[in-house]
């Protein structure tokens, strides 16, 4: 039985440069999914990512679903051995605790894919 896992998606509404010439990112609200996602592996993702692989998730969601709602830097948060509750993002003020970002939203025939790679937070 396949069994989806609950995750929160957080688009990136703006991106601004602050007197000190750093990018300050905003983002929405998180959104709850239920989405089949696991660890990113095989000889492709490897060639493009590297050893990078390690800290990444792909999840392949519905084409007419989905088309135009996920985009490259939104953030995510995930179920790894990290994190163990996502309701964290019910409250989490622009994204702050999010421990994944969105790096890649492929569109094929019938299905989106999305590639989620891990982010340093410290």
């Amino acid at each position: 039985m396949i069994r989806y896992k609950p995750l929160y998606i957080a688009k990136r509404i703006k991106v601004e440069e602050n007197d000190y010439g750093m990018e300050v990112e905003t983002f929405a609200k998180p959104q709850p999914h239920q989405f089949l996602y696991m660890p990113t592996s095989g000889t492709i993702e490897y060639q493009v990512y590297g050893e990078r692989i390690r800290r990444m998730f792909t999840a392949y969601v519905s084409y007419d679903r989905y088309l135009g709602e996920f985009h490259e830097g939104d953030r995510a948060y995930l179920i790894d051995e990290s994190l163990q509750d996502v309701s964290i993002a019910k409250n989490d003020v622009n994204c702050s605790k999010a421990n994944y970002r969105i790096i890649s939203v492929l569109p094929q025939n019938q299905l989106i894919k999305l590639t989620f790679e891990k982010i340093n937070n410290k």
